[in-house]
């Protein structure tokens, strides 16, 4: 190969992209004008057009010259004006073929692959006519306008046909670009490039093509320039069709030839094709080699119109090589293979190859899924590929050969050597849009494909099961066309052995969808499919599917599967109803038989049964150039399904049978084998004869393996050898052995060490989990548990009572505090005495585990006690003090409730402080009032508010009012591992918002409890409306409140003493000498009823379920989750004058609650100051003797009232209640002074 002329074809390496047909859309900006197509041609290149004549009717007519076309394109345009309508398009009389035909163009919505919309409704509409083109002959193209509101003017008409030989042929090498770039003020010029290179040392005439859709008005004469150098545009002077050609000679480069284009003056100018040829001088007496075809597996079934190369499987890939001479080569030249740029091959073209001869080369490529990731299934996935060809290339400077410097042969013509075939990812056969490109061969087993992670058929379940077995039954006959909405009724019938049970049961549904529902339905052909069984409505546990993959006949199989267990109650007749529930009318699928497989165990038996049960599809197909009937490279090894059989090991000496269940779809020919870990174990199997139900489709082979098996590792093959295909479906293996005898005896072990999660310096109750999974009872026994710790160890031994067999519990051991944070192990040892005879079972009785500290609350299980959150670190304080009265009212509040509704007044809600009516008295002045919100379960870490602060996630208003603002907050969270929920009180002033005595109602906005994500926003616990009022009494009152959570234990996670889930209320001081008597009202949240939560006031007695009232009713009784305690404060217990009163509040056996309101009120005992006086005193009589009475009459007054008056300590009488107070003394001897006193 010399220097003297060198062409280079490139081809633009398509985007990676699924295989779905491409559309176009409208454009306002339009297009690039890009090559179509390019090469080199012995013959011409013709091109002629037809322009704008105001009609809405316009004929091309032509005189193609002689020659064989090799390619042929017409192009028409249309003027919509903003409106949309149908055309026709019809070539030598021909408006059925090549799209041809009526066209429906939507303006801005249009769809139509082969139209380019832009602008204002301005249509370019192209056509492959390669092989409608008459040579030598007159051929005519007419478009016209059938109806609609479009304009439906045409612009002109363009016909381009490249064609070899002819009457006067020239060495011509071209490019035809086609688009339609919209030039306006956002777009304002383009470029359009003729890529390769080009003998600018022989070239006879260069000539350069545009047409303009729309010139130039006003004209102008600088608008195109080839290669910067400028081009006289001013005879492109109208706002109508042009096409004009320029001699570009002189302006040829070798490579990176392109044309500019711009709009000038006018606002909107369109150009469409830019064709580009240059005709080479003859060159005489040598040979000349090229490429003329590349043929990617010839041979295959349409390989000439379905161009696809197969994954990860061997492709021939095959250039037919031509001297085009006039000499003879008579040396040996490379050809070397280039796949997107990669050099995938080279071979020896040997002896050489005469003028006028060609010779076919082929190699062998197989494409990796590294390179070419499609993968299988439906829709089918697909890639595009360009594979360049090149002739006389030293196959070690493959792929790259820039001029045939690196070749052997000289040559005429040095820029032909290349050949570039793109392969697309779609492609049209028969009209229809099919998939070619890089594909996935869907006949081939899924063990090869590009799915690492999906196997032929899943491995559903190992069962190893006593007394156990598989039943099945298969039902329906196939329905060609099952239409959406259309259902069909089958019946199964089980028989279950004597004693059996239903493990799991499973209906399997197989399908394939309709013959060319893919090209109606391209994205929607799978079969949506429900059951309704024995009553139930069902959809899919899951849907397996196989596919094609590419190519002309898409039609997917696979099966629906439906989980029926819980509707399956032993033998008898089931009723399956199958319908379609595609909602995409016309959608039907072609619906076969069904089948029901049953798993049972305890059946009377008794013997053990290991059960592997695999459920998928995998569609299958030899077809290659010696089996079947069609060719699509598909070998019988390749199209072998291959499954493993994992888990559970076999006895194959004990075993009774092994029996293999096999399930095809639509198998019913000879050609198909059944394989078991390698070998054939049946010839022509699932066949017409297996087929399970007549008219199913669905064959079954139940056959004997228990001469193959081995004790692990075992697998099934299903192959076809050239059939028409089949689906692998199902296969079960059941393999039975009798059950050993063996001498029952228990077996002791520990399953866990409880809690997961032990704090530091609080008080750990330590539990094991001990369980005889032995086949015996065992009598009561000892369990140790043994922790390792700085200062240890710990020893704590706790009794195991008496277990059956399979039977568990969990034993407490003891309590421990650790005082250091640090790694420990604790280590349980169960019947640590030897109690228990436990034969060989001995070895397994002891667990140790570990707890481990990192410093990270959220991930270790050995923590320090500020970790545990419900250790009571909220105490509550005094938040208002004072002299008046205090209503709490909870409303109408439920669970969950965001509006509750509050009554004041004579007639309203109840004051849960004393049980009385919540009215503000005649004259009292409100002092506050406030609105708690109580929460809970906010999402603080992935709610819609992320954070601690939980204001923004309630926004809360009282009667319709504006947004409240938060007056404080309080929160608690769990504190250690998944501790997102939080808990909490909102507090809001609400003075402003009442004057006294009526309805209040208060709305939480902006929330959904039921949305998945404002439900991260928490629920309401529950709200309470505090009003305190003066009324000019003394009584006094002491309120605190906030959130405090507390919890002892939580399932196996923590569990700590009460006294480590505790906390206060401290409230304002009372004086026991100034009052005569007192109330105390507590509020919780998530106490339970009769419960274990306690509550001591001072020094006190605990009360023991405290929190047992409902909320808002008068009986008191208790209402989930707001818990309320009220009642009178003995005075004893109230503390000396000087020191605080202190409520505490302590969780006992619960999972958690906590305090959140506590109010002491007193009445006030009056001091009186001021002394008795002791009016007048009278006796009666004054002379008496010894022993005999004496009247004594007494006057007493006092400020506040005489309570009583004595005279030497008798007590007189107050009959009338006015100040005279009398009584009798008795006479004694001698004379002597009498005391009275008043009181």
């Amino acid at each position: 190969m010399n220097k003297s002329m060198r062409i280079v074809f490139l081809s633009a390496i398509l985007i990676c992209m699924l295989a779905m047909p491409a559309m176009a859309n409208y454009n306002s900006d339009g297009w690039p004008v890009n090559t179509k197509m390019n090469g080199t041609v012995n013959g011409g290149v013709f091109h002629d057009s037809i322009g704008w004549t105001e009609t809405t009717t316009q004929t091309l007519t032509t005189d193609v010259p002689n020659g064989t076309v090799k390619y042929a394109y017409l192009y028409t345009g249309v003027w919509g004006g903003h409106s949309t309508g149908w055309v026709n398009v019809s070539f030598n009389g021909d408006s059925t073929s090549n799209k041809l035909g009526p066209i429906h163009l939507e303006e801005t919505n249009d769809g139509n692959d082969n139209v380019w919309c832009t602008g204002l409704g301005k249509y370019w509409l192209w056509y492959n006519v390669t092989n409608l083109v008459n040579t030598g002959q007159i051929n005519t193209a007419t478009t016209s306008k059938i109806n609609g509101s479009i304009d439906g003017r045409i612009y002109g008409i363009v016909l381009v046909v490249v064609y070899e030989g002819g009457d006067d042929p020239k060495q011509i090498q071209y490019w035809i670009n086609d688009g339609s770039d919209a030039l306006s003020s956002t777009n304002p010029t383009g470029t359009t490039n003729f890529v390769g290179t080009v003998n600018t040392d022989n070239i006879a005439m260069a000539n350069l093509t545009m047409v303009h859709l729309t010139g130039y008005y006003p004209s102008c004469s600088n608008c195109t320039k080839f290669n910067g150098n400028e081009l006289d545009t001013s005879g492109v002077n109208t706002n109508e069709f042009d096409m004009h050609t320029w001699n570009v000679t002189n302006y040829m480069k070798a490579s990176g030839n392109d044309a500019w284009f711009s709009q000038g003056f006018d606002a909107h100018v369109n150009i469409c094709n830019t064709i580009l040829t240059v005709e080479y001088e003859p060159e005489l007496n040598a040979p000349d080699l090229n490429v003329n075809d590349v043929l990617v597996n010839p041979g295959n079934e349409r390989y000439e119109d379905i161009v696809r190369v197969y994954i990860n499987q061997s492709n021939n890939i095959s250039a037919v090589v031509y001297n085009n001479g006039p000499e003879d080569v008579t040396d040996d030249f490379d050809v070397c293979f280039e796949a997107d740029g990669l050099k995938i091959g080279c071979s020896t073209v040997t002896g050489g190859l005469s003028a006028g001869a060609n010779t076919t080369i082929s190699i062998d490529w197989t494409p990796t899924c590294a390179d070419y990731p499609v993968m299988a299934g439906f829709p089918a996935q697909s890639l595009p590929l360009t594979i360049n060809v090149t002739v006389d290339c030293n196959c070690s400077n493959c792929p790259t050969c820039p001029d045939g410097s690196c070749g052997t042969i000289t040559e005429s013509d040095e820029t032909n050597n290349i050949f570039s075939k793109v392969i697309p990812t779609m492609q049209v056969y028969n009209t229809i849009n099919v998939i070619g490109g890089v594909v996935d061969n869907g006949y081939k087993s899924k063990n090869l494909d590009c799915d690492t992670t999906e196997e032929p058929l899943d491995q559903f379940m190992y069962y190893n099961l006593i007394g156990g077995g598989v039943e099945y039954n298969v039902s329906g006959a196939k329905i060609s066309s099952f239409d959406p909405e259309a259902t069909d009724t089958r019946i199964h019938h089980i028989d279950l052995p004597s004693g059996a049970t239903v493990k799991d049961a499973r209906l399997y549904v197989y399908w394939y969808d309709k013959w060319y529902n893919f090209n109606t339905y391209p994205t929607g052909c799978l079969a949506n499919l429900s059951v309704n069984f024995s009553g139930t409505d069902l959809i899919p546990d899951t849907v397996y599917q196989d596919s094609k993959s590419f190519g002309f006949y898409q039609s997917p199989k696979g099966s629906s599967v439906f989980n029926v267990t819980s509707l399956m109650s032993g033998s008898g007749d089931y009723t399956a109803i199958v319908k379609n529930i595609e909602p995409i009318g016309g959608n039907g699928t072609t619906l076969l038989g069904e089948m029901l497989v049953v798993i049972y165990d305890r059946a009377d038996h008794g013997h053990e049964v290991q059960i592997w049960m695999l459920e998928g599809i995998d569609y299958l197909m030899s077809a290659d150039d010696t089996h079947g009937s069609k060719d699509f490279s598909v070998s019988p090894e390749e199209a072998t399904a291959t499954v493993a059989l994992s888990g559970g090991t076999i006895d194959p000496a004990n075993v009774n049978t092994a029996r293999l269940i096999t399930v095809v779809a639509q198998g019913m020919e000879l050609g198909s084998d059944m394989l078991f870990n390698g070998n054939v174990i049946k010839a022509d199997a699932w066949d017409t004869p297996t087929e399970a139900y007549p008219g199913s489709k669905i064959n079954v082979e139940n056959v004997s393996v228990k001469s193959n098996l081995l004790e692990s590792g075992n697998n099934m093959g299903f192959q076809d050898n050239g059939t028409t295909g089949m689906q692998a479906s199902n296969a079960i293996l059941i393999v039975e052995t009798p059950v050993i005898v063996e001498t029952p005896l228990p077996d002791l072990v520990v399953s866990n060490i409880h809690p997961q999660y032990i704090f530091t310096n609080l008080t750990n109750v330590l539990s094991v989990n001990v369980m005889n999974q032995g086949t015996a009872s065992t009598a009561s026994c000892n369990v140790s548990l043994n922790i390792s710790h700085t200062g240890g160890p710990t020893v704590l031994i706790a009794t195991v009572p008496a277990l059956n067999a399979s039977e568990s519990t969990v034993v407490e051991v003891g309590n421990w505090k650790p005082t250091v944070l640090e790694n420990i192990s604790m280590t349980a040892f169960v019947d640590s005495g030897g109690v228990v005879d436990e034969g060989a079972n001995e070895i397994n009785n002891n667990l140790t585990v570990s707890r481990n500290t990192t410093g990270d609350c959220a991930v270790d299980d050995m923590l320090p006690d500020t970790c545990f959150g419900y250790r009571g670190d909220n105490p509550m304080t005094t938040a208002y003090e004072g002299t008046g009265g205090v209503i709490y009212s909870v409303g109408d509040f439920k669970y969950k409730n965001n509006t509750v509704s509050f009554s004041i007044g004579s007639s309203g809600d109840e004051n849960q402080v004393d049980g009385s009516t919540a009215e503000i008295p005649t004259g009292a002045t409100i002092k506050n009032a406030t609105l708690y919100v109580y929460y809970t379960y906010r999402k603080s870490a992935t709610g819609p508010n992320p954070g601690a602060d939980p204001r923004p996630d309630y926004e809360m208003s009282i009667n319709g009012g504006s947004t409240l603002t938060t007056d404080e907050y309080y929160t608690d969270v769990k504190g250690f591992t998944s501790s997102e929920y939080q808990y909490g009180t909102l507090v809001y002033d609400v003075t402003a918002n009442g004057a006294g005595n009526g309805a209040y109602q208060a709305v939480r906005s902006n929330c959904d409890n039921t949305d998945p994500v404002l439900k991260g926003k928490g629920y309401v616990s529950g709200m309470a409306l505090m009003v305190i009022y003066d009324d000019g009494s003394d009584n006094t009152y002491s309120i605190a409140h906030g959130y405090d959570r507390l919890a002892t234990f939580y399932s196996t996670q923590y569990k700590v003493l009460p006294e480590d889930a505790a906390t206060t209320a401290t409230l304002t001081d009372v004086d026991p000498n100034l009052i005569a008597t007192a109330n105390m009202l507590t509020v919780t949240v998530d106490a339970v009823a009769s419960g274990s939560e306690s509550q001591q006031f001072n020094a006190g007695s605990w009360e023991v379920g405290a929190w047992d009232c409902i909320a808002g009713v008068p009986d008191c009784g208790w209402n989930y989750p707001l818990g309320i305690n009220r009642g009178a404060v003995d005075k004893s217990d109230i503390t000396a004058s000087g020191t605080d009163e202190v409520v505490k509040f302590q969780e006992g056996t619960s999972n958690g609650f906590a305090p959140v309101f506590a109010c002491l009120q007193t009445v006030s005992d009056t001091l009186d100051t001021v002394a008795p006086v002791i009016n007048s005193v009278s006796l009666d009589p004054t002379d008496l003797n010894t022993g005999d009475d004496i009247s004594v009459t007494v006057n007493a007054t006092d400020n506040v009232g005489v309570t009583a008056v004595t005279v030497d300590g008798v007590s007189l009488s107050n009959a009338d209640g006015d100040d005279t107070w009398e009584g009798t003394i008795t006479a004694i001897e001698g004379t002597h002074n009498v005391n009275i006193s008043a009181s």
